[in-house]
């Protein structure tokens, strides 16, 4: 009699272990609520008597909620999840574990720990499978992203070759997988500053997933955005402007009007409004920014001091120095702090801090400001 029930209980496992790959299906298409559904129900089923498989689902539940950009609900999950396989001898769960937090620590502005967790994500998945598997690519090619955030640019971008390479040994030359790998290299790219490198690489991610997936994918949106800010990047505002424009319809379509790709994805429209003149509208789009980013992410992410610096010149260019002043003494030092005194974002804000100090004092100054839309990068696997 034990050994039915512990047949029909293996048999009972292995089929919810196919239900958790649907809830996998689910999340990745953007359907959270019905892989959230799912996944609830797996993890009640299985909250003693598998706690292995109840902890890989509390996983996939902390990233379905971090795609969602819920990320107090993804620490939660990821933190019972913990309880379990930190005393686990299971790599693979660890593995998995440690690129959760590091996702989790990247949307947190926390850049070093996120190094840290992702590299002993790579560390085991290398032992796992060794380096040349699809599983550890997909590792490699996060820390690379990691290494790009933290300044490191050519470490980021001959990794992102590599993994690129491989990619397209295993999956070809037309595959998501590359193209999400294209797409890193160009945000590494734009990066380090070489803004037509970054053009080439999200034209070829783009046109990829517009082929693999259509036109209202969260892949296709996150492309759009990226060229558009590669564009802008080498003062092409004009021609950014209705990519931005696309890559919002996309996002909407695919992950909701709440989402923070969206939120940035209009904060970017801002930018090239601004770039423009069209400043209506950019107080507008900022505005949308502002109600979305606010709530989702808390006024102390780097990047609400990003959004902050564009409503600086905003009013700067309305007229507003000292209230643009303003804003750009709270945001400077959070950007010096998480992306270093020498980026693209710290560097804006202090040369908009010394207009809005000249047109204050009635001296403008005529130096053009660097200007500075945000990339989305992707995970392959």
């Amino acid at each position: 009699e034990q050994d039915r029930q512990a047949l029909a209980d293996s048999g009972t496992l292995e089929a919810d272990r196919i239900e958790l790959l649907h809830a996998r299906v689910e999340s990745d298409a953007g359907d959270f609520s019905a892989a959230e559904q799912r996944a609830q129900e797996l993890a009640q089923r299985h909250a003693t008597e598998a706690p292995a498989f109840h902890a890989e689902v509390l996983l996939l539940l902390s990233d379905n909620a971090y795609l969602q950009s819920d990320y107090d609900q993804a620490q939660a999950y990821a933190d019972q999840a913990s309880i379990w396989i930190e005393n686990s001898q299971d790599a693979d769960l660890r593995r998995q574990l440690a690129t959760v937090r590091a996702r989790i620590a990247v949307d947190r502005g926390d850049t070093r720990s996120a190094l840290q967790l992702q590299q002993q994500a790579l560390t085991l998945a290398r032992d796992l499978w060794g380096d040349s598997d699809l599983r550890t690519l997909d590792m490699l090619n996060d820390l690379a992203i990691l290494a790009s955030r933290d300044g490191q640019h050519e470490l980021a971008l001959s990794t992102l070759e590599r993994v690129a390479e491989l990619t397209a040994e295993i999956w070809g030359g037309d595959s998501a997988g590359l193209a999400t790998v294209y797409g890193n290299l160009g945000a590494s790219a734009l990066r380090a500053g070489d803004a037509q490198r970054a053009e080439r690489e999200h034209r070829r991610a783009l046109a990829i997933f517009q082929q693999r997936l259509g036109d209202s994918s969260m892949h296709t949106g996150t492309e759009l955005n990226n060229l558009a800010a590669a564009l802008e990047a080498q003062g092409q505002a004009d021609a950014a402007l209705p990519y931005f424009e696309q890559a919002e319809q996309a996002l909407v379509a695919a992950l909701g009007g709440e989402h923070v790709r969206v939120g940035v994805t209009l904060h970017n429209q801002a930018r090239a409004c601004l770039a423009l003149g069209q400043l209506e509208r950019a107080g507008k789009l900022l505005e949308r920014s502002r109600a979305i980013l606010r709530p989702a992410l808390g006024e102390d992410h780097p990047r609400w001091a990003v959004l902050q610096t564009t409503q600086a010149e905003w009013l700067l260019l309305s007229g507003q120095p000292k209230e643009a002043l303003s804003l750009l003494d709270e945001a400077e030092p959070r950007l010096r702090e998480a992306f270093g005194a020498d980026s693209r974002e710290s560097r804006r804000a202090r040369e908009l801090a010394a207009r809005a100090r000249a047109e204050t004092a009635r001296q403008p100054l005529s130096r053009p400001v660097d200007r500075v839309s945000e990339s989305f990068e992707g995970h392959p696997g």
